[in-house]
């Protein structure tokens, strides 16, 4: 057994953590067991004791801390509280960098859906826009013309109010705007339209007055040689 100058000869010579722990086990009576399982909210130092759970007979029981480790063992749980919190940041980095990284993958995501989207409604757009100027073409007359009028509008709606980039709506717009007031367009084919029944219209009343003026000889009227 070492006397207690041979014993304080060989805690100095130990080097640091190790060093503490024996000087607490030395201080304090406490096992090694009980050592390695000392908590810091087990140490007292306003009352300098340390609580010792589960100690031998699983029992817990009050013994001193020693003053002169006190100085110490502060420094040491500073250096460890600080190791802490750096582990403790470095980990809510690495989350907060896996997060960053989870919601560009999201943002990502929805542009890349947000695109497909916009492509597909420009392209039936488009496809609007082709079966629009095939009914202005097969147009021939008034009530026909009235039906692309409405698909017009219907077209026109559906531009201002779908998700669209700038470059696909002003194309959109411009093939609207040459299939309304193109020379083969809606308005110049509604204004022959309503020409040609007007003409009609006024053809039929002269007829009409002829007629009644006894002026115009139908040929059923005609008699035969």
């Amino acid at each position: 057994m070492l006397s207690r100058v041979e014993a304080l000869q060989v805690i100095e010579n130990l080097p640091g953590t190790s060093k503490l722990m024996v000087q607490i086990m030395y201080g304090s009576g406490l096992r090694v067991m009980e050592t390695l399982r000392l908590r810091v909210k087990e140490l007292d130092f306003a009352n300098q004791h340390i609580v010792v759970r589960d100690g031998k007979g699983e029992k817990d029981r009050l013994t001193i801390l020693p003053k002169k480790i006190i100085h110490t063992l502060n420094a040491h749980l500073l250096l460890v509280k600080g190791m802490h919190e750096k582990d403790l940041l470095k980990a809510h980095r690495t989350e907060l960098f896996v997060l960053l990284d989870n919601v560009s993958a999201a943002i990502n995501d929805v542009f890349e859906t947000a695109e497909l989207t916009s492509i597909r409604e420009f392209l039936q757009l488009k496809s609007d826009l082709e079966k629009l100027a095939a009914c202005i073409h097969s147009s021939k007359d008034i009530p026909s013309i009235e039906v692309a009028i409405t698909m017009h509008k219907d077209v026109y709606k559906k531009i201002n109010e779908i998700r669209l980039s700038f470059p696909q709506r002003k194309e959109l717009r411009v093939e609207l705007e040459r299939l309304w007031s193109d020379d083969d367009g809606i308005s110049e084919k509604l204004r022959k339209y309503k020409r040609g029944r007007f003409i009609g219209d006024q053809l039929e009343q002269t007829v009409k007055s002829l007629m009644n003026e006894g002026r115009l000889l139908l040929i059923s009227d005609v008699p035969r040689i």
